[in-house]
């Protein structure tokens, strides 16, 4: 995830970072709900089933010394 963009990173062991974030998260659901939204956008794609198997033919092909499919 790319911090306050679809959602909001800690450092390890930042426990008040992180208590900090799940305050935030809670007082502010206008913002919450834009990096969830945000989040569910990047998700359709990098999770999207025909792009993943035609990167994995791809990489397979190229591997195996063929062309780009």
């Amino acid at each position: 995830i790319t911090d306050k963009k679809e959602g909001l990173l800690v450092r390890p062991g930042d426990l008040e970072g992180l208590a900090a974030a799940i305050r935030q998260i809670f007082e502010e659901p206008v913002i919450a709900d834009v990096y969830g939204e945000n989040a569910k956008k990047r998700a359709s794609v990098t999770h999207d089933p025909e792009r993943n198997l035609a990167a994995l033919l791809n990489t397979y092909d190229r591997i195996a010394g063929g062309r780009q499919i």
